[in-house]
C-alpha cells in the first residue's frame, strides 16, 4: 500500500517561507539565536568528549534568489528619431569621404534619386549605413 501527500503552495505561502527564512537568518547574523545554538553545540561536544572546532552557523548561504520575482528583461531604446538636418549632414559627410559616385550608389540602394525623396522610416537605416562606410 503506497502513501503519496501532495503539498501544494501558492505564491503567498511561498513568499512567506521565504520572509521567514530571511527573518532566521537575521537573527543569526545579530547574534541572539547563534549565542543558543553555541550554548548547545558545546553541550554535545562535552557529553561526546570530541573536541571539533567551531563552524559558524550560515544560513543566509543556503537562500536562493527568489523565482517569484523575475528580473525584467532590459527594455530596447526606441530608435533614434533623426531630422532631416542630420541626414543631409551625413550624406554630405559621405560625400566627401567616399566622393558623388559612391554616395549616388547608396541613393540607388534606397531607390531613390534625390535624399529629400528618402522616407523618414528608412532614416535610421540610412544614418547606420553611412556610419558603416567610414
Amino acid at each position: 500500500m503506497d502513501v503519496q501527500i501532495k503539498i501544494t503552495a501558492d505564491d503567498k505561502a511561498l513568499e512567506f517561507s521565504r520572509n521567514l527564512s530571511n527573518f532566521y537568518a537575521n537573527l543569526v547574523v545579530s547574534g541572539f539565536v547563534a549565542d543558543q545554538k553555541k550554548e548547545t553545540i558545546t553541550k554535545v561536544d562535552k557529553i561526546a568528549d570530541v573536541e571539533k572546532p567551531e563552524e559558524p552557523d550560515r544560513p543566509w548561504e543556503t537562500i536562493e534568489p527568489d523565482p517569484i520575482k523575475m528580473d525584467e528583461a532590459p527594455k530596447e531604446e526606441p530608435a533614434k528619431k533623426y531630422t532631416t538636418e542630420e541626414i543631409r549632414a551625413a550624406g554630405a559627410d559621405y560625400i566627401k569621404r567616399k566622393g558623388k559616385p559612391a554616395f549616388k550608389v547608396l541613393l540607388t540602394q534606397y531607390n531613390i534619386n534625390k535624399l529629400t525623396e528618402l522616407p523618414e522610416d528608412k532614416y535610421s537605416d540610412f544614418m547606420e549605413d553611412c556610419d558603416n562606410a567610414r
